[in-house]
């Protein structure tokens, strides 16, 4: 008793009411509406029997199929032991420092596009340097990335100034690059 008390009596009566509707709409569905007026079915069963053949009946034997004729073909040539041609001839391969695996100049390439709002997308491409720390300077604000495996990254940085300069410090140089941002001073930053 105490779990209906706890329930309260609004909750138990609404319950209640709703179990009888069912139930009144179950009965009220199979015995009260029911006029004994057919109701649409589907015999399980064929209405005809399969017809089997007798034994009289069967189908004669096949006849073989007609001779085919094929085409002769001419042998095949012969090969020599030995091919005097090597093949198609190969590009030497050299080691220049200057050219990355993929064929790209080595020296990095740092962009800086103006973005919304005073920002800064900077953007290097540094193909000799694949999977290397990459620190982006502008200002007092620094931010450190790894390289992806062309040797590029990327990043959205705040201008701190009109004249923004930024910088991508490598392990093997540092390449820069300025933008001017005429909307900066209408922002206010911290770093």
């Amino acid at each position: 008793m105490e779990f209906f008390a706890s329930l309260g009596r609004r909750r138990v009566v609404t319950a209640v009411v709703a179990l009888l509707v069912a139930f009144g709409a179950g009965i009220l569905m199979q015995h009260i509406l029911v006029d004994g007026t057919p109701m649409a079915t589907v015999d399980e069963l064929p209405d005809a029997a399969p017809s089997l053949r007798s034994a009289g009946q069967s189908p004669g034997l096949p006849t073989p199929p007609a001779a085919t004729l094929v085409p002769m073909l001419p042998p095949p040539p012969v090969l020599p032991d030995r091919v005097d041609n090597p093949g198609p001839v190969l590009p030497e391969v050299w080691d220049d420092a200057s050219m990355s695996p993929f064929g790209f100049n080595c020296d990095p390439e740092l962009s800086l596009t103006l973005g919304k709002a005073a920002m800064i997308e900077a953007r290097l491409f540094a193909p000799c340097d694949q999977g290397q720390r990459v620190t982006f300077r502008h200002g007092a604000l620094e931010i450190d990335m790894v390289t992806d495996p062309f040797g590029r990254a990327a990043t959205m940085m705040p201008a701190l100034d009109i004249s923004a300069g930024v910088a991508a410090i490598l392990a093997r140089e540092t390449v820069s690059s300025q933008v001017r941002v005429s909307d900066a001073r209408a922002f206010s930053r911290v770093v």
